[in-house]
């Protein structure tokens, strides 16, 4: 169970819960609810303007790991157009489009990359074909277990492209792609979410495996799962406090695979304290603290200084 995060985009969250029943609840009863805790909380910040004549209403709210936006959007005559929830600036759960009149015309699924009711994508075939031999890849390389738990495909963030356009797999295609990008991620719960595993198709190799990364060369037995890294982390003394500096970000649970070592690793870091120097009309803040490693195949722990730093104009 697990979250990941090879595109430097971090999805983090929710207390520790039983992280079965969150995987295995409705897509439906997990959108609505969160809509409502977002609608109804006294924090939340509502965004209203205009564009191309659409009204936009935003409401938007953090919890300091995640920033949630539930997104609503009205025709001039005040019929609702488009509704759905973003997550970390990606769509998340169930959206719908209705038409000037008010009827439904599209309805998607992002957690299942699912198009309920809407138009046919094209090549549908093709891209079911690709898939399912980037998911016989994946099986062989981590197991079905863990494959059908733990690994999912983010429609969202693949893509494909021809020589006249490109989109992301739940838009339309109108000329047979050229190349097919997979992107999966490793997930803990519906919102603890990782994407560091991409696979690539192309035409001119006839649709063989181009491109992969994310993927070890040999069998991968993933056994140190995001609770299990979380409490080696406190046991170190990491994760148990956040300090309000530029370096917060970096001081929760993060997902990253080596591909020299063929290897993934959560890493944490604990950052008190920081300094600031200038050269040259170069403004530098360093963080100063530690990190910490741990092998996701063994549980192997590594602690060493923490070497990031923001470079200012």
């Amino acid at each position: 169970m697990f979250s990941c995060a090879n595109e430097n985009k971090k999805i983090i969250v929710k207390p520790e819960k039983n992280t079965e029943k969150v995987i295995n609840r409705n897509i439906d009863f997990i959108t609505k609810n969160i809509i409502k805790k977002i609608t109804t909380n006294p924090k939340v910040e509502l965004d209203s303007f205009t564009r191309s004549k659409i009204l936009f209403k935003q409401f938007n709210i953090s919890n300091g790991t995640n920033n949630w936006t539930y997104n609503t959007e009205f025709y001039e005559n005040g019929i609702l157009k488009e509704k759905g929830l973003y997550l970390n600036g990606w769509s998340f759960g169930k959206w719908f489009k209705y038409n000037k009149n008010g009827k439904l015309i599209s309805e998607i699924d992002y957690n299942s990359g699912k198009i309920i009711i809407g138009e046919n994508l094209n090549y549908e075939n093709l891209i079911l074909k690709l898939k399912s031999k980037s998911d016989s890849l994946l099986i062989e390389k981590f197991g079905k277990s863990f494959f059908d738990n733990h690994i999912k495909l983010n429609a969202e963030r693949s893509y494909w492209y021809n020589s006249s356009n490109s989109g992301n797999l739940l838009e339309q295609r109108k000329r047979k792609p050229k190349e097919v990008l997979f992107k999966y991620s490793i997930i803990e719960n519906d919102t603890i979410i990782f994407t560091p595993i991409k696979i690539k198709f192309a035409i001119e190799s006839n649709f063989i495996m181009k491109q992969v990364s994310g993927v070890p060369n040999r069998y991968y037995n993933f056994k140190i799962d995001y609770h299990k890294a979380y409490e080696i982390a406190q046991k170190n003394g990491f994760g148990i406090k956040k300090h309000n500096n530029e370096f917060r970000n970096q001081e929760y649970l993060n997902l990253f695979y080596d591909s020299k070592k063929q290897s993934y690793y959560w890493t944490i870091s604990n950052i008190p304290e920081t300094s600031y120097s200038e050269t040259n009309n170069v403004k530098i803040r360093k963080g100063i603290g530690k990190s910490m490693i741990i092998n996701c195949e063994n549980g192997k722990v590594t602690i060493k200084d923490f070497s990031g730093s923001i470079i200012y104009d």
